[in-house]
């Protein structure tokens, strides 16, 4: 009887050891703030899109004011409500290093609506639909359709200026930080990386200036793609040596999501007040609204 109950006391033992850690086993108590600490940390790896890698990426910007516009004893104001969504689908090519030389690019949807006092014009584009070729040819960056043959001078212009950074390292993929980032720091490399990836994402003809004031890493999300989310603090203004005849000023802020494993943009959403300035002296206008960024990418 005394045998089968150190039976029972050395199986139970085993059990014990069995569900613990050798760390454990010696006595050492594990140290909960380690856990919470890894929590905290995340550490980027970039890569550069591979041959067939696709994508669709979701642009929408926004612009809502109000203005007025002093003519002497008169006064006249107007609401504005400027919207543009471009939706492209992407699928590389060629790759050469660090730079995406070849790409086919599809564009879904490019609109851009402008409305004054409730009424709305719908700006049209060539490209809408249509799918090209994107390369690099002696160095320069050329389009084609998907049978290699030249497309009209309007719809090349469209797709060039949309694609200003083409040819060139990607700066978000080329200005990530290295090492681990933990929350609440900041990272001065991804400012400079976002800066260069707006300026070159704007296809306007009167491109404004984008000034990055802050990129904090504030939380990282888990699952099987851990995404660090970032808040971003945003300038947004019109270029001293623009022909403009307002100047504009918008001071965004809002969260940018970046993937560990790859560090491509997964989004981000900016809003903030903008104002309007004219740079008339004869002719007082201004204007007061918000400013609305959005961008997604679906991998």
């Amino acid at each position: 009887m005394r045998h089968a109950l150190l039976l029972v006391l050395l199986v139970a033992s085993l059990a014990a050891c069995k569900d613990k850690s050798p760390a454990q086993q010696n006595g050492i108590q594990p140290d909960p703030s380690a856990s919470a600490q890894a929590a905290n940390v995340l550490t980027i790896v970039p890569r550069v899109p591979a041959v067939g890698t696709k994508w669709q990426e979701t642009r929408k910007n926004q612009m809502k004011l109000t203005m007025t516009i002093d003519l002497g004893l008169a006064r006249n104001s107007a609401t504005l409500d400027d919207r543009e969504t471009t939706i492209e689908k992407s699928e590389v090519l060629g790759v050469d290093g660090k730079i995406v030389t070849k790409k086919k690019l599809t564009y879904v949807e490019k609109t851009k609506v402008q409305s004054e006092n409730g009424k709305e014009k719908v700006a049209t584009t060539p490209v809408l639909g249509k799918t090209y070729v994107l390369a690099m040819v002696a160095g320069k960056p050329t389009v084609t359709d998907e049978a290699g043959k030249s497309v009209p001078t309007e719809e090349e212009d469209v797709v060039l200026k949309s694609h200003r950074a083409f040819g060139k390292p990607d700066p978000m993929i080329d200005g990530m930080p290295e090492g681990a980032i933990r929350i609440g720091d900041d990272v001065p490399k991804l400012k400079k990386a976002l800066q260069d990836n707006l300026t070159d994402a704007d296809d306007g003809k009167e491109r404004p200036e984008f000034i990055v004031n802050e990129v904090k890493l504030t939380g990282i999300e888990k699952g099987n793609e851990p995404t660090g989310v970032f808040s971003v603090k945003i300038t947004v203004q019109t270029p001293k040596d623009s022909k403009d005849p307002f100047a504009m000023n918008a001071t965004l802020t809002g969260t940018m999501k970046l993937r560990a494993k790859d560090g491509w943009l997964s989004g981000m959403e900016l809003t903030g007040p903008l104002t309007l300035q004219g740079k008339d002296p004869s002719l007082k206008v201004e204007g007061k609204g918000e400013m609305k960024m959005q961008f997604t990418n679906v991998y």
